[in-house]
Order: structure tokens, then sequence, then C-alpha cells
């Protein structure tokens, strides 16, 4: 009876210990490539932006690097859950977590492109959720109907002075992230996957 309790005891810690995990360290590797239906979605938000005369945004490799990270960060860790938005992340080996609300957590989101990535200024993200498989279409539909969402894609509202000079993408299970910089990317253009 002993065995069985000390059997049983060791068991609970162990699994205690497991369950305090509470995420997974989430990581991309330095030589990654974008999907057909991230190139999609880049294509589609610069042929939006043509059809309101704005110039295209040159794809970026390093805010890609950042968009592949947080989706899978969303995807696995799910550190949008309340009262936390889609802009929240867990703690990773290059970066700090944080539950964004919307308020003064700008900046834990806005660096995350020089954490991550060494990109040289902040950078600024849009993001959206489906409880389907997302994709490149229905990503851009969604932020088309989103005021907040819609100006920071077409620089309106307090978006209007940005010049956007990067643009990152990743469309992945339920999630499809983009991040916006107004600093060229060295790094150049992210490879496609065959």
């Amino acid at each position: 009876m002993k065995k069985l309790l000390l059997i049983l005891i060791t068991s609970f810690a162990l699994l205690s210990f497991i369950n305090s995990k509470q995420f997974k360290i989430v990581s991309v590797k330095e030589e990654f490539c974008i999907t057909k239906e991230d190139l999609k979605l880049y294509k589609l938000i610069n042929s939006y932006r043509k059809t309101l005369g704005l110039d295209s945004i040159p794809l970026s490799k390093s805010l890609s690097k950042v968009a592949i990270t947080h989706n899978i960060d969303l995807s696995i860790n799910h550190p949008d859950k309340p009262p936390c938005n889609l802009h929240s992340w867990s703690k990773g080996d290059k970066w700090e977590g944080c539950c964004y609300k919307g308020g003064n957590e700008g900046p834990c989101m806005w660096s995350k492109p020089k954490e991550i990535a060494g990109y040289k200024a902040d950078g600024f993200e849009i993001a959206t959720y489906y409880s389907d498989k997302m994709t490149a279409e229905m990503a851009l539909d969604l932020w088309k109907k989103s005021k907040g969402h819609n100006a920071v894609i077409c620089n309106k509202d307090i978006w209007k002075s940005m010049k956007w000079k990067a643009m990152g993408i990743s469309v992945y299970g339920n999630y499809a992230v983009v991040w916006f910089g107004a600093e060229i990317d060295l790094e150049g253009m992210p490879k496609i996957c065959k």
C-alpha cells in the first residue's frame, strides 16, 4: 500500500511539473520560407493598396520571420486567451511575453521585430483568427471590414504619416498575421517554399 501511495504521489508531482509548463518555446529557423498562401496574402494586400492609389510594400524576410513566429506562438501556446488579445505573446527564448489588451502594452508588441529578427525599427501588427482554416482571401476580407486594421493597411487615420517600407506575412492554421515596418529590411526578401 505504501508503495502504491508513493507511486501515486510521484506521478501526481510529475504531472504537476509537466502542467506547470505553460507554453512551448517557438523558434523559426534562420533559413525559412514563406508558403504560397503567405505569398497570396502579400499580393492581395498590395493589389488592394494599388486600387487606393498606394504604393506596394516590399516583402520583408525579417518581418516574415516575426509573423511566422507569432502565428506559431498563437497556434500552439494561445497567449490570446482573454483578457489578452491577438497581439499577445508567450515568453520565448529570444523575446519577452506580454498580455496585450490594447492599452499601454504597445511597446511589448512593437519591439518583437528587434527581439526576434534584429529589424532596426519598431513593427506594427495586424492579426486575425477564424474558427476554420484561415485563407489569404478571408484574412484580407476580415481586415477590410475592421476600421482599425484597414487603417493600418491603407495608411489612414493615425497611420497616415507612416510610409511602410517592409511587410511580413504568415497564414497558418486558424490565424493570419501581417507585420508592417517603416524601415527597409536589409535582410531582403524571404525564400518562397517549393
